[in-house]
């Protein structure tokens, strides 16, 4: 059976470039997706969009006015945009290079006017979505760190789930007294928290998925895709009718309660996602951020094996690659060394179908004369067999 395509084996035994674009490991899946938000996209440093604007694209060190949606950016109602963040000229920072070469968006506590990011519904220019999602069944992931610790609240994440005002029916995810916080809040004003010590994981980087079913009555939290707590709720029987979301504060957006610390990417989902969808989600933000590198792992699955190989041969010879896209050396080549790097971790996580042997010899049939053009050291590399 050929795994691989065949201009993988051409490509590895004359030396042609394969002419496939660049892939990434895995996709994101857009069902359902509510927005989008990422750094390295649309962070402008006006309100381009709020006052119709020619974007100024924030820069090392510049306060962050607008950070477009990237979900519904291109779906015009009306002559208007998709749902976007928006905060004053006192917006925190964008950082250039924030995380294996990619920026984020910093809060810090020496600028007490940092606000958090305030989600605005460009359909009617107010903070409050309406209707606009199931506030029953909502999934997030945020790429991010703490940078400094707190005592008091700090909200990475806040959904305020009403209208009426006070502080019932809203959840997210916070810092205080040393702990990382993801909560549910209802109607009553009586929380249920999944609450773990963050000492540990100050200033590194991770990535928190938290699906809320409020249907069902569960509250579940991932950091770096492996449950931290599935927590069982209250099935939320409240009639909800307002939508309002915020990176960085709670729903007042008082200094007190800002984010201390950088959000490289953000996504909400108006679902409860399904363990394959959250996974999936997961698997393309640990590729991308490099957050869980094991070498030769390109999808980020935990996983070196088939889909890996896959991976580099649909990049081979690329010269602009990243790693979910099977540059492991990080000189953004695609080439043997990062073939060497796969087969020596083959198998990591769990054994593959096949030997790195038997699915080389299915990708590479060479001919002696490409095998004479390659030399013997590569000849030795490709029937390098790792026993695991």
């Amino acid at each position: 059976m050929r795994i691989l395509i065949c201009p993988f084996a051409l490509a590895l035994t004359s030396f042609i470039v394969l002419t496939t674009s660049p892939q990434a490991g895995a996709a994101i899946p857009t069902a359902n997706l509510f927005a989008h938000h990422d750094a390295a996209v649309d962070a402008y440093n006006n309100a381009a969009k709020k006052n119709s604007e020619t974007p100024v694209p924030a820069l090392d060190g510049a306060n962050v006015v607008e950070w477009w949606d990237q979900a519904r950016d291109n779906v015009a109602t009306s002559g208007l945009l998709g749902n976007q963040i928006v905060q004053s000229a006192a917006g925190p920072q964008w950082k250039a290079n924030a995380i294996n070469g990619l920026p984020a968006i910093k809060w810090d506590l020496t600028a007490a006017t940092y606000g958090g990011l305030v989600g605005i519904d460009n359909l009617d220019g107010t903070d409050d979505f309406g209707t606009d999602l199931d506030t029953n069944n909502i999934s997030y992931f945020i790429v991010f760190k703490q940078n400094v610790p707190v005592t008091d609240f700090r909200y990475l994440m806040m959904f305020d789930l009403h209208s009426s005002g006070g502080n019932e029916n809203t959840f997210g995810t916070r810092y205080v007294a040393g702990n990382r916080e993801t909560f549910v809040r209802d109607s009553s004003n009586v929380e249920q928290i999944i609450s773990h010590d963050a000492t540990s994981t100050l200033d590194t980087w991770q990535l928190i998925s938290v699906v809320w079913d409020g249907d069902a009555g569960t509250l579940s939290e991932y950091i770096n895709g492996q449950l931290t707590t599935s927590l069982n709720t209250a099935a939320n029987t409240n009639t909800l009718t307002a939508f309002r979301f915020r990176y960085g504060a709670d729903r007042g957006n008082g200094n007190s309660s800002r984010f201390q610390g950088e959000i490289a990417e953000g996504l909400i989902y108006n679902a409860s996602l399904s363990n394959a969808d959250r996974e999936a989600v997961e698997q393309e933000l640990l590729a991308k951020y490099q957050l869980l590198q094991h070498p030769g792992d390109a999808n980020g699955d935990g996983l070196v094996n088939l889909s890996d190989l896959q991976i580099l041969g649909d990049n081979w010879q690329s010269t602009t690659a990243t790693w979910a896209q099977a540059d492991f050396t990080g000189d953004g080549i695609v080439n043997l060394a990062d073939l060497q790097i796969l087969g020596d971790n083959w198998g990591f996580g769990a054994g593959p179908d096949v030997s790195f042997d038997e699915a080389l010899a299915d990708v590479l049939i060479p001919e002696p004369a490409s095998l004479a053009l390659l030399g013997i050291s590569v000849v030795t590399l490709l029937r390098r067999r790792m026993v695991r």
